[in-house]
């Protein structure tokens, strides 16, 4: 074992970056993320100036449906609104089709879905494939990501937490529902952690 203190800071500091995962960089790879990360802030903008040109909830949601359908990081900008996670989505989509409520059905369309089979999750990228290729399978995306924490089956089975991203507020991008966003999305992984909200805790002690 190399005793700390007969090192000299340069050292620490190389054992500190070369041995963290935090510290991991790689510059081609950044460089393209960074490209992408400005393209979907550019085409949240795109988004809320389209949709302060609007006044109905209808005439909003067919602007996002085409967001949807034209840009290629259309999904990819509303989960970041929303702060909903590609991996959350997935499981939303399989609980609606495994639940098979009759309101929830409606709500998402659920025969837009009807060629993955049902015991089989739907993948990330045959979903965002479908979402841009058919209006029907759009709308059922911008059906649950802004008008879910209306229907009771999600409320009875969604955290709190959860639930409350979806919610039309969010495509007002009012300060308000930004922040909430943001918070959200930084707090998620503490949230989870906490003892009296851990699953893997709660299942052990049941």
């Amino acid at each position: 074992m190399v005793n700390a203190g007969s090192l000299s800071n340069k050292q620490k500091l190389d054992i500190v970056t070369q041995r963290n995962t935090f510290f991991f960089r790689s510059d081609d790879f950044e460089e393209k993320w960074e490209a992408r990360i400005s393209s979907i802030t550019n085409l949240l903008l795109f988004l809320q100036r389209e949709l302060n040109t609007k006044k109905s909830l209808g005439d909003k949601k067919k602007v996002v449906v085409k967001l949807l359908l034209d840009k290629p990081d259309g999904l990819s900008a509303l989960l970041a609104l929303t702060s909903i996670s590609e991996e959350f989505l997935l499981r939303l989509i399989t609980f609606a089709r495994t639940v098979q409520n009759k309101e929830l059905n409606k709500l998402v369309k659920i025969e837009s879905f009807s060629k993955f089979p049902l015991d089989k999750e739907v993948s990330k990228a045959s979903l965002f494939r479908l979402v841009k290729a058919d209006k029907g399978t759009a709308e059922s995306i911008v059906n649950l990501l802004f008008e879910g924490y209306s229907v009771p089956i999600l409320q009875e089975s969604l955290p709190l937490f959860e639930l409350k991203k979806l919610n039309f507020n969010k495509l007002e991008f009012t300060i308000e529902s930004l922040l909430d966003s943001i918070v959200r999305h930084s707090k998620r992984g503490s949230c989870r952690a906490q003892g009296d909200n851990d699953p893997v805790g709660l299942i052990k002690a049941g």
